[in-house]
């Protein structure tokens, strides 16, 4: 899947030329999808979009604009907002890491043994596995 980019002035539009580029290339419009700042399409439509030596599918009519672009046409609430940061790295090797401030962030969050064995002396019902209540970490970390 391949992803076109798009303002929200732009939204009708480009939305009327991918599912007529889709229609066109043989698959179903529900290929199309859109995602935050534009729109995940097949492969062989972006394709086209940005590569000139792939012939071209027949550019989308007025009217078939138009027609699908009516006056209540609108991306969705939220939809051109920036991305919230990940805490991800991706790596020249292909691998995934977590960012520096996530991993000292993890490192910072106190052990679920300590807070276990915590809960059980001051009187809180926990397991000796699982997951634990948030209750009993928030009291945890009220505490401190």
């Amino acid at each position: 899947m391949g992803f076109v980019a798009a303002t929200a002035d732009e939204y009708g539009t480009t939305a009327a030329l991918l599912l007529q580029m889709t229609k066109d290339a043989g698959l179903h419009v529900r290929e199309v999808r859109t995602v935050r700042g534009g729109f995940e399409v097949p492969d062989v439509v972006s394709s086209q979009l940005v590569e000139p030596s792939v012939p071209a599918v027949p550019a989308v009519t007025s009217s078939a604009t138009s027609s699908a672009t009516g006056p209540t046409k609108t991306p969705p609430p939220g939809w051109d907002d920036p991305l919230p940061p990940v805490d991800v790295e991706f790596k020249p090797d292909g691998r995934v890491v977590l960012t520096e401030a996530k991993q000292a962030e993890i490192a910072a969050e106190p052990d679920r043994e300590e807070i276990r064995a915590w809960a059980k002396e001051h009187g809180h019902k926990v397991a000796d596995k699982g997951r634990l209540p948030n209750r009993v970490i928030e009291a945890y970390n009220a505490e401190l």
